[in-house]
Protein backbone atom coordinates (compact mmCIF):
# COMPACT_ATOMS: atom_id res chain seq x y z
CA UNK A 1 0.00 0.00 0.00
CA UNK A 2 1.44 3.35 -0.96
CA UNK A 3 0.86 6.40 1.23
CA UNK A 4 -0.72 8.34 -1.64
CA UNK A 5 -3.52 5.76 -1.73
CA UNK A 6 -4.45 6.18 1.95
CA UNK A 7 -6.21 9.06 3.65
CA UNK A 8 -5.16 10.34 7.06
CA UNK A 9 -8.32 9.11 8.80
CA UNK A 10 -8.48 5.73 7.09
CA UNK A 11 -9.91 4.14 3.98
CA UNK A 12 -12.28 1.47 2.73
CA UNK A 13 -10.85 -0.35 -0.31
CA UNK A 14 -13.48 -2.13 -2.35
CA UNK A 15 -14.04 -3.19 -5.94
CA UNK A 16 -17.77 -3.66 -5.20
CA UNK A 17 -18.43 -6.52 -7.69
CA UNK A 18 -16.08 -7.77 -10.40
CA UNK A 19 -18.84 -8.95 -12.74
CA UNK A 20 -20.44 -5.47 -12.49
CA UNK A 21 -17.16 -3.78 -13.43
CA UNK A 22 -16.78 -6.22 -16.36
CA UNK A 23 -20.36 -5.60 -17.51
CA UNK A 24 -19.93 -1.83 -17.44
CA UNK A 25 -16.63 -2.11 -19.33
CA UNK A 26 -18.40 -4.03 -22.14
CA UNK A 27 -20.43 -1.31 -23.91
CA UNK A 28 -18.42 1.36 -25.68
CA UNK A 29 -20.06 4.03 -23.54
CA UNK A 30 -20.10 2.10 -20.25
CA UNK A 31 -18.13 3.69 -17.45
CA UNK A 32 -17.80 4.36 -13.78
CA UNK A 33 -17.49 7.80 -12.26
CA UNK A 34 -16.28 8.76 -8.83
CA UNK A 35 -17.52 11.75 -6.86
CA UNK A 36 -16.55 13.31 -3.59
CA UNK A 37 -13.32 12.00 -2.15
CA UNK A 38 -13.40 8.53 -3.73
CA UNK A 39 -10.28 7.60 -5.66
CA UNK A 40 -9.83 4.73 -8.11
CA UNK A 41 -6.97 2.77 -6.55
CA UNK A 42 -6.37 0.43 -9.48
CA UNK A 43 -8.49 -1.32 -12.09
CA UNK A 44 -10.09 -3.45 -9.40
CA UNK A 45 -10.88 -1.20 -6.44
CA UNK A 46 -11.98 2.19 -5.21
CA UNK A 47 -10.88 4.03 -2.08
CA UNK A 48 -13.60 5.58 0.07
CA UNK A 49 -11.98 7.84 2.71
CA UNK A 50 -13.03 7.51 6.34
CA UNK A 51 -15.11 10.18 8.05
CA UNK A 52 -16.36 10.06 11.64
CA UNK A 53 -15.92 6.52 12.90
CA UNK A 54 -16.23 4.98 16.33
CA UNK A 55 -15.02 1.48 17.24
CA UNK A 56 -14.77 0.09 20.77
CA UNK A 57 -11.83 -2.30 20.89
CA UNK A 58 -13.05 -3.89 24.14
CA UNK A 59 -16.50 -4.81 22.78
CA UNK A 60 -15.71 -5.08 19.05
CA UNK A 61 -18.73 -2.87 18.28
CA UNK A 62 -18.96 0.35 16.36
CA UNK A 63 -19.78 2.35 13.27
CA UNK A 64 -17.19 2.95 10.56
CA UNK A 65 -18.20 5.70 8.14
CA UNK A 66 -16.75 6.40 4.71
CA UNK A 67 -17.68 8.98 2.11
CA UNK A 68 -17.96 9.44 -1.62
CA UNK A 69 -19.81 7.92 -4.55
CA UNK A 70 -19.05 5.43 -7.29
CA UNK A 71 -21.63 5.34 -10.07
CA UNK A 72 -21.70 2.70 -12.78
CA UNK A 73 -23.42 3.51 -16.07
CA UNK A 74 -24.04 1.25 -19.03
CA UNK A 75 -25.32 1.60 -22.56
CA UNK A 76 -26.46 5.16 -23.40
CA UNK A 77 -25.64 6.39 -19.89
CA UNK A 78 -28.23 4.21 -18.12
CA UNK A 79 -27.44 4.08 -14.39
CA UNK A 80 -26.60 0.50 -13.45
CA UNK A 81 -25.60 0.96 -9.80
CA UNK A 82 -24.53 3.63 -7.33
CA UNK A 83 -22.72 3.19 -4.03
CA UNK A 84 -22.69 6.33 -1.87
CA UNK A 85 -21.17 6.92 1.56
CA UNK A 86 -20.68 3.30 2.67
CA UNK A 87 -20.98 2.74 6.42
CA UNK A 88 -20.11 -0.41 8.33
CA UNK A 89 -22.14 -1.10 11.43
CA UNK A 90 -20.79 -3.72 13.82
CA UNK A 91 -23.29 -5.08 16.35
CA UNK A 92 -23.46 -8.22 18.50
CA UNK A 93 -25.49 -9.79 15.65
CA UNK A 94 -22.77 -9.18 13.05
CA UNK A 95 -21.52 -6.57 10.62
CA UNK A 96 -23.29 -4.95 7.67
CA UNK A 97 -22.35 -2.39 5.05
CA UNK A 98 -25.00 0.15 4.15
CA UNK A 99 -25.18 2.79 1.43
CA UNK A 100 -27.46 5.68 0.59
CA UNK A 101 -30.54 4.13 -1.02
CA UNK A 102 -30.97 6.80 -3.71
CA UNK A 103 -28.44 9.51 -4.54
CA UNK A 104 -29.37 12.84 -3.00
CA UNK A 105 -31.48 11.33 -0.22
CA UNK A 106 -30.62 10.40 3.35
CA UNK A 107 -32.34 6.99 3.56
CA UNK A 108 -29.91 4.08 3.77
CA UNK A 109 -30.11 0.44 2.68
CA UNK A 110 -28.09 -2.54 3.90
CA UNK A 111 -26.09 -3.57 0.85
CA UNK A 112 -23.90 -6.34 2.25
CA UNK A 113 -23.43 -8.71 5.14
CA UNK A 114 -19.81 -8.89 6.27
CA UNK A 115 -17.62 -11.45 8.03
CA UNK A 116 -15.40 -9.00 9.83
CA UNK A 117 -13.38 -10.78 12.51
CA UNK A 118 -10.97 -8.97 14.81
CA UNK A 119 -8.88 -6.09 13.49
CA UNK A 120 -5.12 -5.99 13.45
CA UNK A 121 -3.25 -2.97 14.81
CA UNK A 122 -0.99 -1.38 12.19
CA UNK A 123 0.78 1.98 12.61
CA UNK A 124 -1.86 3.52 14.88
CA UNK A 125 -4.70 2.09 12.79
CA UNK A 126 -7.16 -0.73 13.07
CA UNK A 127 -7.22 -2.83 9.91
CA UNK A 128 -9.36 -5.60 8.49
CA UNK A 129 -8.15 -7.26 5.28
CA UNK A 130 -9.99 -9.47 2.77
CA UNK A 131 -13.31 -9.11 4.55
CA UNK A 132 -15.91 -11.40 3.02
CA UNK A 133 -19.00 -9.54 1.75
CA UNK A 134 -22.25 -11.06 0.49
CA UNK A 135 -25.25 -9.28 -0.97
CA UNK A 136 -28.00 -8.67 1.59
CA UNK A 137 -31.66 -9.42 0.88
CA UNK A 138 -32.49 -5.77 0.23
CA UNK A 139 -29.10 -4.90 -1.30
CA UNK A 140 -30.00 -6.34 -4.69
CA UNK A 141 -32.07 -3.20 -5.23
CA UNK A 142 -28.84 -1.20 -5.66
CA UNK A 143 -27.97 -3.41 -8.67
CA UNK A 144 -31.45 -3.44 -10.18
CA UNK A 145 -32.11 -6.88 -8.63
CA UNK A 146 -29.71 -8.52 -11.10
CA UNK A 147 -27.82 -10.32 -8.32
CA UNK A 148 -29.37 -12.64 -5.74
CA UNK A 149 -29.16 -12.28 -1.97
CA UNK A 150 -26.17 -14.18 -0.60
CA UNK A 151 -24.12 -13.72 -3.78
CA UNK A 152 -20.48 -12.87 -3.14
CA UNK A 153 -19.34 -9.29 -3.58
CA UNK A 154 -15.67 -8.30 -3.81
CA UNK A 155 -13.69 -8.59 -0.57
CA UNK A 156 -13.19 -5.39 1.41
CA UNK A 157 -10.16 -3.97 3.20
CA UNK A 158 -10.65 -1.35 5.91
CA UNK A 159 -8.35 0.96 7.84
CA UNK A 160 -9.45 3.46 10.48
CA UNK A 161 -7.56 5.36 13.15
CA UNK A 162 -7.32 3.51 16.44
CA UNK A 163 -9.08 5.64 19.07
Amino acid sequence: MSDDKRTDGGILRWGIKKSLREYVAGPADGQFTVNGSVVPLDVESFGFPATASAYDISTGLGMLRFEGTVEFTGHHGMRVATVTDPWIQITPEGAVLSTVRWPGRAARIVLANLVLGQPTHENGRLAWHNVSATLSTEGGEIFGDVYAAGEALDPISIEVLAN
